[in-house]
C-alpha cells in the first residue's frame, strides 16, 4: 500500500482569446507550441468533461473524482465522511489574462435553473501590470433598468466599479456580482466546482471564426444582483489568521517555516513565492498541492516560502 504523501497533479490548459502565454514564459510551464493564447490551467477539477490526473498514482487512485469516491477518508478526513457533493466542491485556476474579460455574472443558488450551477469564487492577484484593474460591483444608483440600458448602449463599463490592484491583493466576488477581469494579469482563482457563466457584454471580441461571441443577457440579468460588491483585502490590510472565510472555502496566506495543517485534516497549498520547500519536495510558484488528512505531521514542515492554504468547511 503507497505511503502518505503529498499529492500532486497535471495541470490543464486552456485556450481562451484574451489569455497570452505567460503561464510558459512567466511560470515555467509546459504550453504546447502552437502559438495559440492559454488564458487559464485548470490545477484542480472533478468534473464529467474536465478531470484532474495525478502525477504519480496513489492506493488505486489516479485522479481527483477516484480520491472523493474511494479514499475519502485518507485523503480528505472524518470532517468530509458526510460532505453531500458528489464530486470534489471546488476548482482551483491560475489565468492569464492578456485582455480585459467579458463582463459576466455567476448564478446564485436560487437563479441556478436548466442545469446552471451556483458558482461563488475569489481571486488572489500573483502579478499585475502597470494600471491592471478589476472591474466588479456596480457604481451607486445602478440599477437592473440602468444595467439594461447600459448593455444595450454598449455602455456597460461606466456602471461597474473599477479597482486598481496589484500583487498579493485578495478579492472575494459573491454569486451574483457583476465582474470583469482586467488585463495583465495573472491571477490565483478558487471556486465551487461550477462552470456556468452569463456574459452579458464582451467588448466587441471575436471568436477564432471572426464571429461575436454568444452573450447570456437575459439569463444574466435575471441573476445580477446589483447591490452586491466584492470584498477587497489589499496585501497591506491582511492579518495572520484567514484572509476568507466562508461557505464554500477558507483562505489563508502563509509563509515558512510553518507545519502544514495537523495530521487528519486535508488541505490545499497553491505556491506563491517562487519555491516553497516542503521537506524534500519543492514546489515552485503557482504550483498546486494537496496534503492529505492522512499525512502525519512530522512530514507537515513547511521549511521555507510562502502559499496560500485552502480549507472546506465541515459539511453540515
Amino acid at each position: 500500500m503507497d505511503e502518505p504523501r503529498i499529492l500532486r497533479f497535471t495541470p490543464l490548459a486552456q485556450q481562451r482569446p484574451w489569455g497570452g502565454r505567460r503561464l510558459a514564459t512567466e511560470l515555467g510551464r509546459a504550453l504546447p507550441e502552437d502559438g495559440a493564447r492559454y488564458g487559464e490551467s485548470w490545477d484542480l477539477v472533478d468534473r464529467e468533461e474536465q478531470q484532474s490526473v495525478l502525477t504519480e498514482s496513489w492506493r488505486g487512485c489516479e485522479t481527483l473524482h477516484d480520491l472523493w469516491c474511494r479514499s475519502r477518508l485518507s485523503v480528505f478526513g472524518t470532517a468530509m465522511l458526510t460532505h453531500p457533493a458528489t464530486r470534489f466542491p471546488l476548482i482551483c485556476k491560475i489565468l492569464d489574462t492578456l485582455e480585459v474579460l467579458s463582463v459576466q455574472v455567476h448564478p446564485r443558488s436560487e437563479d441556478a435553473l436548466d442545469g446552471a450551477e451556483p458558482k461563488e469564487e475569489c481571486w488572489w492577484v500573483l502579478a499585475a501590470g502597470p494600471g491592471s484593474y478589476l472591474l466588479a460591483g456596480t457604481r451607486p444608483g445602478t440599477d437592473r433598468l440602468k444595467l439594461h440600458e447600459a448593455l444595450q448602449g454598449g455602455e456597460i463599463g461606466q456602471c461597474l466599479q473599477r479597482h486598481q490592484v496589484a500583487a498579493g491583493d485578495f478579492v472575494q466576488v459573491p454569486s451574483g456580482t457583476l465582474h470583469a477581469i482586467g488585463p495583465e494579469l495573472l491571477i490565483v482563482e478558487i471556486q465551487q466546482n461550477s462552470d456556468s457563466t452569463y456574459r452579458l457584454h464582451d467588448w466587441g471580441r471575436l471568436d477564432s471564426k471572426g464571429n461575436p461571441r454568444e452573450l447570456h443577457l437575459k439569463q444574466g440579468l435575471l441573476a445580477a444582483d446589483p447591490a452586491l460588491q466584492p470584498l477587497l483585502r489589499p496585501s497591506a490590510q491582511q492579518t495572520k489568521g484567514p484572509i476568507f472565510d466562508g461557505a464554500h472555502y477558507q483562505i489563508a496566506n502563509k509563509s515558512g517555516p510553518a507545519i502544514l495543517g495537523v495530521a487528519g485534516e486535508m488541505l490545499l497549498i497553491i505556491v506563491l513565492s517562487d519555491r516553497v520547500q516542503l521537506n524534500s519536495l519543492e514546489l515552485r510558484r503557482s504550483e498546486l498541492a494537496l496534503v492529505p488528512a492522512c499525512l502525519p505531521e512530522d512530514q507537515r514542515a513547511a521549511i521555507s516560502g510562502q502559499w496560500l492554504e485552502i480549507r472546506l468547511p465541515r459539511a453540515g
